[in-house]
């Protein structure tokens, strides 16, 4: 069954979303995980709070998430957003 992933990310000052490193990463992470899920990424920032970025998409399943999570190529994009984005939290949920 079809789940949605909802992530909240957060940049971690100085950064911001119009530094060229972090524009670079988010379009890696939409090509890249929409390759492997099959399903667009959305991205949503808090505008009483800039700094905070929710990132929206769906897979197959959990389990199709779940070996996305372990590949190469998103621990490669994990090494690339350390030190300027924190991951806060992740879930999926059970809707289309």
């Amino acid at each position: 069954m079809p789940v949605t992933e909802f992530a909240s990310l957060s940049l971690i000052p100085p950064n911001t979303l119009s530094d060229p490193h972090v524009i670079d990463l988010f379009s890696k992470v939409s090509s890249w995980q929409s390759s492997s899920s099959g399903y667009p990424l959305t991205f949503f920032t808090n505008p009483a709070e800039p700094a905070e970025i929710y990132l929206i998409s769906g897979w197959d399943d959990v389990r199709a998430h779940e070996r996305w999570i372990a590949s190469s190529r998103n621990q490669e994009l994990l090494q690339i957003a350390e030190g300027f984005l924190n991951i806060i939290g992740m879930v999926h949920l059970d809707l289309d």
